[in-house]
């Protein structure tokens, strides 16, 4: 880089930027002028060439995106509006000749689309062409309507505003359109989103097949030259594609996330972004290299292939959305919407106003600067005639849900129900749909004024029910599920009202009371002889059973001895493989981002296949970047239906070894399918650490410090002990900068006490030792996550207020974190603190890949001593505590004394490394595995 300038937006923002000496050569050598949107920072930058030298501007637009040009007319795409600059190139002539302006373009019209997320625009032979990424379709404007609908994949059922391929990027030929870029090709609302660094694909228009797929967030397709040319920006690359082959020839490799493509005679001018720390770019290729990106653009030669000039900003500006090259003129004078335009020499650019000359007759038409046709079907619009029946507007509202359109059937359900006779149906739509909107509290209030117009609604009291359930309010679900038991007295109500448990204890006493309760409605279900047939339908998990801190296993038989399923080994029996290996099954809905998905991946990737042959059954829905690594590494991978009778044939049909179940308590599939036998021998782990019951459950894999001698007892299964955890766990790595106090809004002049784990593992009793810490330390603050449902955080609050004076001085609530900036947490607490009764996993495995100071206090059952077996391994016990006592003043003198809460980090670096990327945990599975087979 020769050239260094500095300028400042509107907002003075410094805007720092650098460009080597070829970039103003060359568009001086095209007689081109670039112009460049970012979304980021809201700008539209004009770059042109005066005396050899760049000269450059910025306009203020909301949220700039896409950029299309012609000779009359540029569009831009902003959040809610097309923009349109028309050409007033005389202009030019008449302002200061030191300027060199050579054409000028002022705004002239907007149109409003609404939000539809416009990614790109491009003038074609009937008018201007719309990427509606929100629609997932390419569309046109009419005066009309918000957008005309033109074409959409033939995989997209219907219209509808959810996102759901990410449609961004369009190729016109000879001004027609022939190519588009998605991130998926999926009907499901933002169905892209789990699986973007795989299942980006080029669509061919005309067939809506694609012509190349397995790209990472793909943008930009161009047809050039004869050529289809497109951005694979996840991987930050310029490429070719064989569209007849379906093959992808890379260019030119560039240091950043590559969107926005223009290209003019042998060059092509590639956007650079760096990535934001977000669901959005998280996963990306790319990613691995987040400190080496840059944003700016860089200039390929596309006769070599190789960047041959750049333009980078350093500050201001970190991402580009769009870029495109006026042709035929250096350096026009460009006009913004709002006054806040800033020339490269810090001087604001003047208003320009444009009217007819005395002599001109002024038009007499008003027109739009873009006219288009109705083609395809458009969205429905609400509007019903006077002698609409309620039931008429019931059928529509379906029709707009199902298409998508949520708000619309919302409010047609709302003008439906006054005029129903008994709207109880309908009030359970309702709040089924506001569930599907997050609006729990407005479900609530459906739900119960569904039961109120009948109190004979079963679904009615069922989903009020189990929302009340959810949301915390355990005296009003309770009180329910006896109504409904009145209402059906069925085996699985009374199942569904034995196991209603608090999901946050009001204080010790509550434990008991409520225990005793469950235990003697399983035994009166028992006593009655009726059962749950899983043949006919799944049985609830009994999640919560887990937090009370007390041995499980005489509820888990209890339940056991309620809920039935059936042995299939003899109509599908074994099935030996022809290389003698081991076929081993791994069930579970959590193949993906999750828990259970992380502590499973290394082990399924690592077993040895010569001896094993490994399945994945996956009950889940979830397809992110983990997900397709379980269907890379898997021998077969089967996504497994939600139906209890297809589920369990089509995992007995495999004729496994081994059925080996990564979890069971949490999911009702997974759960419910344990009460059957698929396999000759069943075997589950520690992803959800308790028992299951089940008699067709042979094997608990646990450990020999996950788990005490005297264990045997807590569990139906065998339980195995070997000297390892049976896992294989890849060490976490942060890729963002070091963070800060500030950043998460934290007090820079407190200690800080984190505990980073959901708030129903918060037993009663960890109530002492958080009282303990405030008492010792008044400079403490206690960091937790908030979580999912706000009425959780209340009940905590409520009983910790109980038993701490003043406690809300020392706490802070944090919101869920992206993965990123919750592992900088770990950087930046004084003490980690692990839950008693019910301690941490993954995030075990964190605080101590970053030397966190973890203290756990291990107890009789697994679940307590996750974090205890770590530190056995680890061979290092500094930071195991037997009592609360000794719990709070470990913590406090930590956390009191900086010099001794390094120490302890230092050691905590020096061992760690033992408890990651260990292949003999992977050798103590396949030694297990032998064994019970």
């Amino acid at each position: 880089m020769t050239s260094q300038h500095q300028t400042e937006t509107s907002a003075k923002t410094a805007v720092r930027y650098e460009y080597t000496p070829a970039f103003p050569q060359i568009l001086e050598h095209l007689n081109a002028t670039l112009l460049i949107s970012t979304y980021q920072a809201g700008k539209l930058l004009r770059i042109g060439v005066h005396d050899g030298k760049l000269t450059i501007t910025f306009s203020h637009f909301d949220r700039a995106m896409g950029i299309a040009i012609d000779r009359e007319r540029i569009a831009l795409g902003t959040r809610r509006q097309i923009h349109f600059l028309r050409g007033s190139h005389d202009i030019a002539k008449q302002m200061p000749a030191e300027q060199g302006h050579d054409g000028c373009w002022s705004p002239r019209a907007s149109f409003y689309t609404g939000n539809i997320h416009g990614h790109e625009l491009m003038f074609g032979n009937e008018g201007l062409w719309v990427v509606n990424t929100l629609f997932s379709c390419l569309c046109m404007l009419h005066e009309d309507f918000s957008f005309v609908p033109r074409w959409k994949p033939k995989f997209i059922k219907e219209l509808a505003g959810q996102d759901r391929c990410h449609l961004n990027g369009l190729a016109l030929d000879h001004g027609q359109p022939r190519f588009a870029t998605c991130m998926a090709q999926t009907n499901e609302p933002a169905g892209w989103r789990p699986t973007k660094a795989t299942t980006g694909c080029v669509l061919d228009i005309e067939s809506s097949e694609a012509v190349v797929t397995g790209l990472a967030m793909p943008h930009s397709p161009r047809w050039f030259h004869d050529k289809l040319w497109v951005l694979n920006s996840g991987c930050g690359t310029l490429n070719i594609v064989d569209h007849k082959a379906g093959k992808l020839q890379v260019v030119e490799s560039m240091p950043g996330y590559t969107r926005g493509l223009a290209l003019m005679g042998q060059f092509a001018f590639v956007g650079l972004s760096k990535i934001r720390e977000t669901s959005v770019f998280g996963g990306m290729p790319i990613e691995a290299k987040k400190d080496e990106l840059r944003c700016g653009v860089g200039i390929v030669d596309l006769h070599t292939g190789k960047t041959v000039a750049v333009f980078q900003f350093f500050t201001g500006v970190d991402e580009i959305f769009a870029v495109d090259l006026i042709p035929g003129m250096k350096n026009p004078y460009l006009q913004g919407p709002i006054d806040d335009r800033v020339a490269d020499d810090d001087t604001e650019a003047k208003d320009v106003w444009i009217v007819p000359s005395p002599n001109q007759e002024p038009p007499k038409e008003h027109r739009l600067p873009i006219y288009a046709r109705p083609f395809m079907e458009t969205p429905h619009t609400i509007n019903l005639k006077q002698n609409t029946s309620p039931e008429e507007m019931l059928q529509l509202s379906r029709q707009f849900i199902q298409q998508g359109q949520q708000q619309e059937g919302c409010k047609l359900l709302t003008q439906a129900i006054p005029l129903l006779q008994n709207p109880a149906v309908a009030l359970v739509d309702l709040g089924n749909l506001q569930q599907e909107m997050d609006q729990q509290p407005e479900a609530l209030v459906s739900y119960e004024q569904a039961i109120k117009a009948d109190p004979t609604c079963i679904a009615a009291r069922q989903n009020f029910a189990y929302l009340l359930f959810n949301q915390g309010f355990i005296e009003e679900s309770l009180k329910q599920y006896q109504e409904l038991v009145k209402l059906e007295d069925s085996p699985i109500n009374h199942l569904l009202e034995a196991i209603t448990l608090p999901i946050i204890y009001p204080d010790l006493a509550a434990i008991t009371k409520w225990r005793t309760r469950m235990e003697d409605s399983l035994d009166a279900i028992i006593e009655s002889g009726s059962y749950v047939d899983t043949l006919k339908q799944p049985a609830p998990t009994n999640f919560f059973v887990a937090y009370s801190g007390q041995k499980n296993l005489p509820v888990m038989q209890r339940i056991g001895k309620i809920v039935r399923g059936v042995d299939l080994t003899e109509k599908f029996p074994r099935k030996p493989h022809p290389q003698g290996k081991i076929r081993v099954g791994f069930l579970s809905a959590y193949m993906h981002r999750h828990t259970v998905g992380g502590l499973n991946i290394g082990r399924i990737t690592k077993l040895n296949r010569k001896k094993y042959e490994v399945t994945c059954l996956y009950v889940g829905r979830s397809q992110d970047v983990l997900n397709q690594e379980y269907r890379r590494v898997a021998d077969h991978f089967l996504q497994i239906p939600r139906s209890m009778e297809i589920a369990r044939e089509q995992i007995a049909s495999q004729g496994l070894d081994v059925l080996f179940f990564t979890d069971v308590g949490m999911d009702a599939l997974t759960s419910s399918l344990a009460y059957s036998r698929m396999a000759k021998v069943q075997s589950l782990t520690w992803g959800h650490p308790e028992t299951s019951g089940s008699p067709f459950m042979d094997y608990f894999l646990s450990g020999e410090f996950l788990d005490h001698e005297q264990a045997t007892a807590n569990y139906s299964e065998k339980l195995i002990r070997p000297p390892h955890l049976s896992t294989y766990y890849d060490r976490p790595a942060r890729t963002g900068p070091a963070l800060t106090k500030e950043f998460f809004g934290l007090p820079t002049n407190r200690h800080l006490y984190l505990c980073p784990q959901t708030l129903f593992k918060f037993h009663p009793e960890i109530d002492f030792i958080f009282k303990g810490i405030i008492e010792q330390d008044p400079l403490a603050t206690i960091v937790l996550i908030a979580g999912r449902v706000d009425q959780w955080k209340q009940l905590f609050l409520q009983r910790i207020r109980k038993s701490i004076p003043h406690v809300d001085q020392h706490l802070c609530f944090l919101p869920s974190l992206p993965k990123d900036d919750f592992l900088g947490l770990f950087e930046l607490a004084d003490v980690v603190i692990d839950p008693i009764h019910f301690g941490g996993g993954n995030t075990s495995y964190e605080a101590l890949a970053f030397g966190a100071p973890l203290i756990t206090m291990p107890g009789d059952f697994l679940r307590s001593r996750i974090t205890y077996a770590l530190y056995q391994k680890m061979q290092y016990t500094k930071l195991v505590v037997n009592s609360p006592q000794d719990y709070i003043k470990l913590a406090t003198g930590i956390a009191c004394n900086p010099e001794l809460r390094a120490n302890y980090s230092r050691e905590i670096l020096e061992r760690v490394p033992v408890i990651f990327n260990d292949i003999q945990e992977v050798h103590a599975l396949e030694q297990y595995l032998e064994s019970i087979v």
